[in-house]
């Protein structure tokens, strides 16, 4: 079971551009042998998401294991990331009251676990992970949620 729910046009989507040619290992392994949609790569991992929703994490460096990825904050990260080149993916990212991050900062930065961290997450410094400040509900800077993506060239490569 996924931990994300797309529409079924979005579904319908994500297959779509799974079946699109790619040029490059391991993403094209990645859309032949997983029906995945590669979104992101840093370092030795590989995340992709399912036409179902689901996430999946290939580890490069240990001998291609790939799991379900089940670190939440890792898989809006993730699927934040691969927003930034498939737009239609910003449906699945929920605000910071849904995703239910702690109120305190000290717990936000135990939130953005070693894995999110490597996915390209970290805690905001304009609102020390609160999502609000004392000008405006909501931080602008983070939009809210408490944490940032780092820019799209930190670790990565294009899937």
């Amino acid at each position: 079971m996924s931990l994300l729910e797309p529409s079924p046009e979005l579904e319908i989507h994500i297959q779509s551009r799974i079946r699109m040619p790619s040029r490059s290992w391991p993403s094209s392994e990645f859309k032949k042998k997983l029906n995945a949609l590669p979104l992101y790569h840093a370092a030795d991992y590989l995340w992709g998401i399912r036409p179902d929703g689901t996430i999946l994490c290939r580890d490069l460096q240990a001998l291609f294991s790939t799991t379900v990825e089940d670190d939440l904050l890792t898989i809006y990260t993730v699927v934040a990331m691969g927003a930034r080149k498939f737009p239609e993916l910003g449906e699945l990212i929920p605000d910071r009251h849904t995703l239910g991050m702690p109120a305190s900062p000290a717990s936000i930065a135990e939130y953005v676990t070693p894995r999110a961290y490597m996915a390209g997450a970290y805690l905001c410094d304009e609102c020390a992970g609160t999502g609000g400040s004392e000008m405006a509900s909501k931080c602008s800077k983070c939009t809210g949620l408490g944490w940032l993506l780092r820019p799209w060239d930190w670790w990565s490569r294009d899937c």
